[in-house]
């Protein structure tokens, strides 16, 4: 199906008014007729359908993939944090020394 925007179905419902007086098919060609209209509401109705049921695939797709990526997300932020107290446990002291000992001055 077209990447075409065809806006939010009618309701199934009230897309066929309800008639005012039941009509009776007499011929050959009224019973045609209605059929024709059933048969194309029907095919109408299956297409809103089918791209409703796209739409929703796309969003739970979607849903998925954020769920995943604020996972992901999370698992870095945890290791950043990791790798950080690692570091400051390796590195952590030395720097402070050099913070008390020179308070005025950065050295390298």
């Amino acid at each position: 199906m077209a990447d075409v925007d065809m806006g939010p179905p009618p309701d199934p419902v009230m897309e066929v008014p309800p008639p005012k007086e039941i009509k009776i098919l007499e011929s050959a060609e009224d019973i045609q007729h209605r059929r024709t209209e059933v048969l194309d509401h029907y095919s109408q109705f299956r297409d809103f359908a089918k791209n409703k049921r796209d739409r929703l695939e796309e969003a739970r797709q979607f849903q998925y993939f954020k769920r995943d990526a604020d996972e992901l997300e999370i698992w870095i932020l945890e290791k950043l944090q990791t790798a950080a107290v690692i570091f400051w446990e390796k590195f952590g002291s030395n720097y402070s020394i050099k913070i008390t000992v020179f308070p005025g001055r950065v050295v390298p």
